[in-house]
């Protein structure tokens, strides 16, 4: 797990013949690819037991993020003070190192490249953070959690990184590349590193769009209604513009509804929305709900529809 490997080393780099030679090398090294001349697997080589062990490493590399844009424009780079959406410098430079990246690892099968950019950017943006740890959702804002105090070697960082690389591991399992009967469990995460819930939010894939602000129902695939009970918190607000408002990004658009779900809100898929506006979840998906209604800490303010498929919703 090579996360910001090439972040570091090839900061200030402008894409010619000299990079692009550079990040051959770094990824011949990664991923032992016996093809290039710094790898040697012939019987007497470094590398020898490459070839007699057909040994292939799955290497998850890191691309070229641009959280503090470098300023190539002078003889002494250096980087900005601006960590705004409105970078300067390298930024060409780095989108066409990261798609010779993914050029190189349609080319290799053992190389796949993790975006790394928006998962920085959220980290330093005081905009909320979603992952994923097995059956677990997890999230937090900046002001919660700051990176130089969520380090990969601190826990639970330590575990989520790990989770992150099995989440990939997992994905080629289920694919086919890596052969396995059964998928990699995940590192189990303290629940005191998950804090009580504060609303819910539905990701929703499919292009059937619905009206925001309204009141709708979530039901299973059997057609059986889930019961949720809002807090009385904001039943004003709630009364006033429906239990489930829409955005188009979670990570950009949540803050308008933190009245709505909070700091802390519960993520979820929901499969589809039904012609009568009932949103739909699977049944795994409605097992985890009902683990999250059943326990007391969680008081959930209300709803947010995450329209990624593009549909009309209020900001």
């Amino acid at each position: 797990m090579a996360f910001d490997h090439l972040h570091h080393s090839s900061k200030r780099r402008r894409f010619d013949a000299e990079t692009r030679k550079y990040l051959d090398a770094e990824i011949a090294m990664l991923t032992l690819d016996c093809r290039h001349p710094l790898i040697d697997c012939s019987p007497t080589g470094e590398f020898h037991f490459v070839e007699k062990e057909n040994y292939r490493p799955v290497v998850l590399l890191g691309d070229i993020h641009a959280f503090y844009a470098v300023d190539c424009s002078g003889i002494d780079p250096f980087l900005t003070a601006d960590s705004s959406d409105q970078d300067v410098g390298c930024l060409e430079d780095y989108a066409n190192i990261n798609a010779y990246l993914r050029q190189k690892a349609r080319e290799n099968p053992s190389l796949h490249i993790v975006p790394v950019d928006a998962f920085y950017r959220d980290l330093h943006r005081g905009l909320p953070f979603v992952y994923q740890i097995g059956d677990k959702f997890g999230s937090f804002y900046t002001n919660d959690i700051f990176w130089d105090s969520w380090h990969p070697w601190s826990e639970p960082g330590a575990q989520i990184f790990a989770n992150m690389t099995l989440a990939k591991l997992n994905e080629l399992i289920a694919a086919g590349p890596i052969r396995s009967a059964v998928s990699i469990p995940y590192i189990a995460i303290d629940d005191q590193h998950f804090k009580p819930h504060t609303g819910i939010v539905l990701i929703q894939d499919s292009a059937n769009a619905m009206q925001p602000d309204q009141y709708r129902r979530l039901v299973t695939e059997s057609g059986a209604a889930v019961p949720i009970l809002f807090s009385d918190q904001t039943r004003a607000f709630r009364a006033a513009h429906g239990d489930w408002g829409t955005v188009h990004a979670f990570e950009r658009g949540a803050k308008p509804f933190v009245d709505r779900a909070g700091n802390n809100p519960l993520v979820l898929h929901i499969k589809d929305i039904a012609d009568n506006g009932d949103l739909l979840i699977a049944s795994e998906q409605r097992a985890l709900l009902q683990k999250v209604l059943d326990d007391p800490r969680n008081q959930l303010l209300g709803g947010v529809i995450v329209n990624r498929a593009g549909a009309p919703g209020a900001p």
